[in-house]
């Protein structure tokens, strides 16, 4: 997969499996980096501005557009502020380089890179689940081919694993391959992430619901525990709100990103990022508020993701007339409020 935009998650989160309607909606009620070869590109450390691009100390603000021509993704940085981005590789389709970071790269943008063993998406978008590998010793090869060429600000190792759109297989199989990339990502220096725990099942863990029966709550609570004897340097979680129509749709819930990266730090000792905020609508407050709990709760990187919208879809950070891009209220609150 060659200059493909990041499009790793473009649906709001997916039950794993049909759940009862009353337990479902119950829930919701109660929970309102790689120095192998000289050649090897770095992206961590030509940064285009200082360490940090915004006036919050310890915390790293970007955003992940998806125009399919680099120049367009750059405006959009641009004109958001950002230095931090999100893309992603496919390592079984990684033929030596990948033309959009070799470009990002060039301009200084660090990158949170997504590294999917599997294209988990069709031509057309829509998505294509694909089985976690099995095979360690020929996953440790993939992997170090692009860690060989790109040395990312965060390897993020795959999208959403309790996820059904985007994986089949046993979350014991995605345990076993992020144990071994970071294994491999610490002999070249690169930070490790996971691939995004859905924050309302992870609040759900954190609650104590060991009455929970979904799959995919359970399949994080493996996770969790997982994660904490692993030498994983950050714990990743993706959110959306307003969820549902329980939330409130202009005010950023206090239950929900700032305890759930304490309890995570806590419980796993390490630190928290969120590589995926997607907003449902367009309250500016509602943006404000998220910046906000996210610098509260000491997130380490904010990347927020624009879409195209829809019903329970996350909302676009800007809008595009012929050739000109605007932000919407959201891209441009977001904007000011990292400044």
């Amino acid at each position: 997969m060659k200059s493909k935009t990041s499009t790793c998650s473009v649906q709001t989160p997916v039950l794993k499996r049909a759940v009862s309607a009353i337990l479902f909606f119950s829930c919701i009620f109660s929970f309102t980096n790689c120095r192998k070869e000289a050649a090897a590109v770095n992206v961590q450390e030509t940064a285009v501005s200082s360490e940090s691009n915004n006036i919050f100390t310890g915390i790293n603000f970007g955003a992940q557009t998806g125009e399919s021509k680099k120049d367009d993704n750059i405006t959009l940085y641009n004109m958001m502020g950002v230095n931090y981005i999100r893309w992603e590789i496919s390592l079984k389709d990684f033929t030596g380089y990948n033309d959009a970071v070799d470009t990002y790269a060039a301009k200084g943008y660090k990158i949170l890179m997504n590294l999917n063993y599997d294209n988990a998406r069709n031509a057309n978008g829509t998505s294509s689940p694909k089985p976690f590998p099995t095979d360690m010793v020929a996953y440790t090869t993939l992997l170090q081919n692009v860690l060989n060429k790109y040395k990312p600000e965060i390897a993020v190792i795959e999208n959403e694993a309790w996820n059904n759109a985007y994986h089949t297989g046993p979350i014991e199989d995605y345990i076993t391959e992020i144990t071994t990339a970071v294994n491999v990502c610490k002999q070249y220096g690169v930070k490790v992430a996971d691939s995004g725990l859905g924050v309302r099942y992870a609040q759900q863990v954190m609650n104590g619901y060991t009455w929970y029966t979904d799959p995919s709550y359970i399949e994080t609570k493996k996770m969790i525990d997982a994660f904490k004897t692993m030498g994983l340097d950050y714990i990743n979680i993706h959110v959306i709100v307003p969820f549902g129509t329980l939330d409130n749709p202009n005010i950023f819930p206090s239950d929900l990103v700032e305890p759930v990266a304490n309890y995570l730090r806590t419980y796993t000792g390490k630190q928290v990022i969120c590589n995926e905020y997607n907003q449902t609508n367009q309250s500016a407050t509602l943006m404000q508020g998220a910046v906000t709990a996210f610098v509260a709760g000491g997130y380490k990187y904010m990347i927020a993701r624009s879409n195209k919208g829809g019903v329970g879809q996350a909302q676009p950070l800007y809008t595009k007339s012929g050739s000109v891009f605007s932000l919407t209220t959201i891209g441009a609150t977001f904007r000011d409020a990292i400044k």
